[in-house]
């Protein structure tokens, strides 16, 4: 999914394992994006795979440790 001048040098993201592939096949690409009042815009899509990483992980429960749990109340 990386694509530009830095892909070469930069190592592969583990997290993009969890992007979707069709999400991930419009990378970069203009997508149409419909507002809440109806009217449309164009832009680029910009794919994060950290966030798509971080959820998995959430769903997994990597963050459930006692100690975690101790901080959220």
């Amino acid at each position: 999914m990386s694509t530009g001048p830095l892909s070469a040098d930069m190592p592969p993201d583990p997290d993009e394992d969890d992007v979707p592939a069709g999400l991930a096949a419009l990378a970069g690409q203009p997508v149409q994006i419909t507002e809440p009042d109806g009217t449309t815009t164009t832009a680029v899509l910009m794919i994060v795979p950290g966030l798509f990483g971080h959820a998995r992980r959430i769903r997994e429960g990597f963050f459930d440790t006692h100690d975690d749990s101790k901080e959220r109340q």
